[in-house]
C-alpha cells in the first residue's frame, strides 16, 4: 500500500511540475550555450571545448567512446585521448572485437611491437575482399589510422578486452588459433585444411549472393567437425568454440529475418564476456578505471535504439554501484569527404536524423555539445524534439561532431613477412 501511495504522489508531484506554456523546440538558439569547440593540435587538445571533455574524463571511472565506424577523425581522436585517459588512472581498452580476436591482435603486438605491422599482417593475410569493399578480419582496428590508437594502449601498457561476437571474417584466424590448442599443423592437417577451405567457400558463395557465410559454415560437415575436434581439447579450446558457435547463430537469426533476437543474443554475448573480460583482468569498474570504444548504439544508458538496454547501461550501472559514473561521449558525423572528392558534403542537405545537434557542428574543429543541462527540460517538454532525439538526449552525456572526415586507409602494412601458417 505505501508503494502504491508513493507512486501516485509522485505522478502528482510530476504533474504539479511547472511547464512552459508552448514549448519552444530544441534548436540552435538552445544548444549555442552548451555548445563548445576544440582542436586537436599535436595530440594536445586545445580550445574551449577541450575543458569540458577533460574535465567529464577525469570525473569518470568509465568513459565509453560511441563512434561512427571508419572515421579518420576518431581514430585520431581517440589517439590523443589514451594519454589524458592514462593519466586519469586508466588502463583498459575494451573494444569492439571478439575476445578470441582481441587475444589475436594481443599476441600479433607482442610478437611485432608495432600495431601497424601486427594488424598490417593480419589483412594482408585473411583480410576478404567482396562486391561491397574489403572486410578487415579483425573488425574496426582494420585502417592505417586505426593502429595509431591501437599502438598508443599498446605504448602506454595498458589491456585490451575484445567483449563482442566473433566476426565472420575473422574465422579463419581464429580457426589457426584451435589447430594450435589442437596441436596440429596447419599446412598439412587435413580436418584443418577442410575446415579452412570451407569458410573460404563460404566466403566465395556469400559473394556471389548464394546463401550468407554463416549458413554455409553453420551446416558446413568439415567446419563443424574441426571445432567439435577441437572443443575436446580443453575448457579453453571450447570456450572459443563456443563463442564461434554463438557468433554462427547471431548471424543466422539476422539472416532469417529475425533481427530482433539476433540483436538480443549478441547484446547478452557482449555482457558475459565483459564479465569475463573483467574477471581476467581482474578489475571492478568503480575503482578500476575503463575506456570502451564501440558504434554508438551501445554505449548509451537506458533503452538503445535497437530497444535494449545495451552494454553501455550496464557499465554505467556497474560503476553507479561502486558510488562512480560514467560518461557516455556519442559521435555524429556532418561534413564527410567521399573518395575522388576534395570537398566535404554537408549531411544536412541529405535530411540526415537528430538535425538538431548535427546542425551545430563545423568543418574546421570539433564540436563538443553538453547534454546533460538540457535532460530534464527535454525529458519533461520543456523543450520540444522528436522522440529519437530526446531518447539520444537521456542516453548520452556530450555529443562530439568531428570536423571534415574521411574513410580510413586499408592497412596493408609490410612488415617484411606473413602470418605464419
Amino acid at each position: 500500500m505505501r508503494t502504491l501511495v508513493f507512486v501516485v504522489a509522485l505522478a502528482f508531484a510530476v504533474a504539479a511540475m511547472p511547464r512552459t506554456a508552448g514549448a519552444d523546440p530544441l534548436s540552435g538558439e538552445i544548444l549555442a550555450p552548451h555548445t563548445k569547440t576544440f582542436t586537436i593540435e599535436g595530440g594536445a587538445f586545445v580550445g574551449p571545448g577541450a575543458e569540458v571533455l577533460l574535465r567529464a574524463i577525469e570525473e569518470s571511472a568509465a568513459v565509453l567512446l560511441g563512434e561512427y565506424h571508419g572515421s579518420v577523425q576518431i581514430a585520431a581522436f581517440t589517439e590523443a585521448l589514451v594519454p589524458k585517459l592514462h593519466d586519469a588512472g586508466c588502463r583498459t581498452m575494451i573494444l569492439e572485437i571478439g575476445p578470441n580476436a582481441q587475444g589475436i591482435v594481443s599476441e600479433s603486438l607482442d610478437d611485432h611491437g608495432l600495431a601497424l605491422t601486427a594488424l598490417g599482417l593480419l589483412n594482408q593475410r585473411f583480410g576478404v575482399e567482396t562486391p561491397d569493399g574489403f572486410y578487415a578480419p579483425i573488425p574496426f582496428v582494420g585502417g592505417v589510422e586505426d593502429a595509431a590508437f591501437i599502438q598508443s594502449a599498446h605504448d602506454h601498457g595498458w589491456e585490451l578486452a575484445g567483449i563482442d561476437q566473433e566476426f565472420v571474417f575473422g574465422y579463419r584466424v581464429v580457426l589457426r588459433e584451435l589447430a594450435g590448442a589442437v596441436g596440429v599443423s596447419t599446412e598439412v592437417d587435413a580436418g584443418f585444411l577442410a575446415a579452412d577451405a570451407a569458410v573460404e567457400e563460404a566466403f566465395e558463395l556469400d559473394a556471389k549472393d548464394g546463401p550468407s557465410a554463416a549458413v554455409t559454415l553453420t551446416d558446413s560437415v568439415e567446419f563443424q567437425a574441426f571445432l567439435d575436434r577441437a572443443a575436446r581439447v580443453s575448457d579453453e579450446a571450447a570456450a572459443t568454440v563456443a563463442d564461434v558457435r554463438t557468433s554462427l547463430e547471431i548471424y543466422r537469426l539476422n539472416d532469417e529475418g529475425d533481427w530482433w533476437q539476433s540483436n538480443g543474443t549478441r547484446i547478452g554475448h557482449m555482457k558475459t564476456n565483459l564479465g569475463r573480460a573483467l574477471d581476467r583482468l581482474g578489475l571492478t569498474i568503480g575503482p578500476d578505471r575503463v575506456f570502451l570504444k564501440m558504434g554508438a548504439v551501445h554505449t548509451g544508458r537506458g533503452l538503445s535504439l535497437l530497444r535494449y538496454h545495451e552494454i553501455g547501461s550496464t557499465i554505467a550501472e556497474l560503476a553507479e554501484l561502486q558510488g562512480e559514473r560514467s560518461v557516455h561521449l556519442a559521435c555524429m558525423s556532418r561534413y564527410w569527404v567521399a573518395e575522388g572528392s576534395n570537398e566535404p558534403a554537408d549531411a544536412l542537405a541529405d535530411g540526415i536524423g537528430y538535425a538538431e545537434l548535427v546542425s551545430m557542428g563545423v568543418s574546421d574543429a570539433w564540436t563538443i555539445i553538453d547534454l546533460r543541462p538540457l535532460r530534464q527540460a527535454v525529458l519533461y517538454d520543456w523543450i520540444e524534439t522528436e522522440r529519437f532525439t530526446k531518447e539520444y538526449i537521456t542516453q548520452h552525456d556530450l555529443v562530439l561532431i568531428p570536423p571534415a572526415d574521411w574513410a580510413t586507409t586499408h592497412n596493408m602494412a609490410d612488415g617484411g613477412g606473413g602470418w605464419a601458417d
